[in-house]
C-alpha cells in the first residue's frame, strides 16, 4: 500500500467518523489531498466519501450524512462536479443540500427549489403558464447519466418540455418530503394533462399526496417517468418490500403500460430490487406477465444477476441467468459454485480482494465446497466484506439466516465478537435485529462456550 493510498483512507476513516477536526488536521499537513483522486476509484475524490454510499432515502440524512466534513474540504479547495450534486440529490441528502445552498454553491432550478421546499419561489419561474429558459438543470447534470432526466434530454435532441421538468421537480419534492411544494406542482401538471386529472380523481390528490410522502424512500431517482406511473411504480416497490404478491400483481393489472418498451428501466428496477429482497415470486410474475425486457435485443445492462448471487438467490440466479450472463471473474464463479473453475482462475492469479469476495458469496450461495477450498488458499474468514454496510462475512450470514454457513465458518474459526463499524453489533447482534431465531440461538451457545473458556 502506498502512502498516498494509505493518507486517502485515514481521510475517508475521519470522514465515516464524523471527525472535522482530525480531517482538517490532516488536510493542512497534506494540501494536495483535497483534490487528490481515490487511489481504488480514479473517477471520485475525497469530498465523494462524505455523502452516501447506498442509494437509499428511508434513514434520517443525519445518520449517514456528512456535510461538517465535505465543510472542511471545500475550504480546504476540494471541487464538486455533477456527480456529487446528483448523489446528493439522489440519496434526498438535505443537510448536504443546505450546505450547498449555504454557500452559494447550489445551481438555481425548478428541481433545486422543490428539493428546498420553496413553493413560493417556484411561482416565479412561470412566464405566462410556460417556464423560463433557465428552469432546466445544468447541462453538465444532463450529460451525466445518472441524472433521471439524462434519456429524456437525449431522446428530445438535449431539450425538455414543461411537462418533464414538472415532473422532474414534482418527484424530487415528493423524495424530499416536501408536501406544499409537491402539491402547487401537481397542480401545474394536472393543468397539462387532463387524462393524470381522471386518474388521480379516483383517489383525491389529498390521498394522492399522502401515499407518496409516507413511501418517498422507495423513490428511486434514476430516470424521469409520468407521474400516475410513477405512483402506480411505488406501489409495486412497497409490495415487494412488505412480500404483498397479491398488490403487486393488481398494479400489473391496473398498470399494464409498466410492461411496456417506455418502461423498460422500471422493469429493470423491479427485478434488481427482487434480486436483493428474496423476492423471486415478484420477479417470476414480471416476467411471465409480458415485461418487454424478455424480448429487448440488446437487453440494457442490469445488476440483477450480480445482486442476487451476492445475496445468495440461488432461485433468482437461475432465473436471471435467461436474461444476463454472470460475469467471469473469481467472486462470481465461486457464487455459483463452480469449483473446477474456481481451481484454474486461481492458478492463473490470485488477489486477497478477490479471495475474499469469493469466499463470501459461496457462503453466502451455500456452497462449502468452494469456501472450504477458498479457506485453504488463503481467504481471510474475518475479512469485512459488504453488501449495504461493512462488517465480516459472518454478520451477513447471520443476518441473512444461514445457519448452516454460519455453523461452517464458526467451525474454521470465524471471530463471533467482531463488531461492525456503524451499528457497533457483532454477528450474534445482526441476527437478533433481522429476527433469525434459529441462527440467535446458535450463536448464543457459541458465546456462552467462549466465556467458559475465557
Amino acid at each position: 500500500m502506498t502512502d498516498t493510498t494509505k493518507i486517502f483512507e485515514q481521510g475517508v476513516e475521519f470522514i465515516q467518523r464524523k471527525d472535522p477536526q482530525a480531517l482538517n488536521i490532516l488536510l493542512q499537513t497534506h494540501c494536495q489531498l483535497s483534490r487528490c483522486p481515490d487511489p481504488n476509484d480514479p473517477s471520485q475524490k475525497l469530498i465523494h466519501h462524505t455523502l452516501s454510499y447506498a442509494n437509499f432515502a428511508g434513514d434520517d440524512p443525519s445518520f449517514w450524512s456528512t456535510p461538517e466534513c465535505a465543510d472542511v474540504l471545500l475550504k480546504n479547495g476540494a471541487l464538486v462536479d455533477p456527480k456529487f450534486y446528483l448523489r446528493a440529490l439522489n440519496t434526498a441528502d438535505l443537510p448536504m443540500i443546505k450546505l450547498l445552498s449555504h454557500k452559494f454553491m447550489l445551481p438555481t432550478n425548478m428541481r433545486t427549489m422543490a428539493v428546498l421546499g420553496k413553493s413560493r419561489d417556484l411561482g416565479d419561474w412561470f412566464d405566462k403558464e410556460k417556464l423560463k429558459l433557465n428552469a432546466p438543470p445544468p447541462m453538465e447534470w444532463l450529460k451525466d447519466s445518472s441524472d433521471p432526466l439524462h434519456q429524456r434530454w437525449k431522446i428530445q435532441n438535449h431539450h425538455l418540455t414543461d411537462d418533464w421538468l414538472i415532473t422532474d421537480a414534482f418527484r424530487y419534492a415528493i423524495r424530499f418530503g416536501q408536501k406544499r411544494v409537491a402539491e402547487f406542482l401537481l397542480e401545474q401538471a394536472i393543468d397539462m394533462n387532463p387524462k393524470l386529472a381522471k386518474q388521480i380523481k379516483k383517489l383525491t390528490k389529498e390521498t394522492f399526496l399522502n401515499y407518496l410522502i409516507q413511501h418517498r424512500g422507495t423513490i428511486c431517482v434514476t430516470d424521469t417517468f409520468p407521474i400516475w406511473e410513477m405512483c402506480q411504480m411505488v406501489r409495486a416497490v412497497h409490495a415487494i418490500v412488505i412480500n404483498d404478491i397479491d398488490s403487486f400483481q393488481a398494479v400489473l393489472q391496473k398498470t399494464p403500460s409498466l410492461l411496456k418498451q417506455q418502461h423498460i428501466t422500471q422493469q429493470i428496477e423491479l427485478l434488481e430490487l427482487s434480486a436483493y429482497s428474496n423476492g423471486y415470486a415478484f420477479a417470476k410474475l414480471l416476467l411471465e406477465a409480458g415485461a418487454y425486457i424478455t424480448q429487448s435485443n440488446p437487453r440494457p445492462e442490469s445488476k440483477a444477476l450480480v445482486y442476487a448471487i451476492d445475496y445468495g438467490d440461488r432461485e433468482m440466479v437461475e432465473l436471471l441467468r435467461e436474461l444476463w450472463e454472470p460475469p467471469n471473474d473469481l467472486p462470481t464463479l465461486a457464487g455459483l459454485g463452480h469449483i473446477e473453475k474456481v481451481q484454474t482462475f486461481l492458478n492463473s492469479q490470485t488477489d486477497e480482494v478477490d479471495l475474499v469476495h469469493g469466499l463470501a458469496l459461496a457462503c453466502m450461495n451455500q456452497h462449502i465446497e468452494v469456501a472450504d477450498y477458498l479457506i485453504k488458499q488463503g481467504a481471510d474468514i474475518n475479512a469485512e466484506w459488504s453488501l449495504h454496510e461493512p462488517a465480516t462475512i459472518l454478520h451477513h450470514l447471520a443476518f441473512s439466516g444461514k445457519l448452516e454457513m454460519v455453523q461452517f465458518l464458526v467451525e474454521r474459526g470465524a471471530d463471533t465478537s467482531i463488531k461492525d463499524f456503524r451499528y457497533q453489533a457483532d454477528a450474534l447482534g445482526w441476527a437478533k435485529y433481522n429476527g433469525q431465531d434459529q441462527v440467535m440461538a446458535y450463536l448464543e451457545q457459541v458465546t456462552k462456550q467462549e466465556t467458559v473458556r475465557k
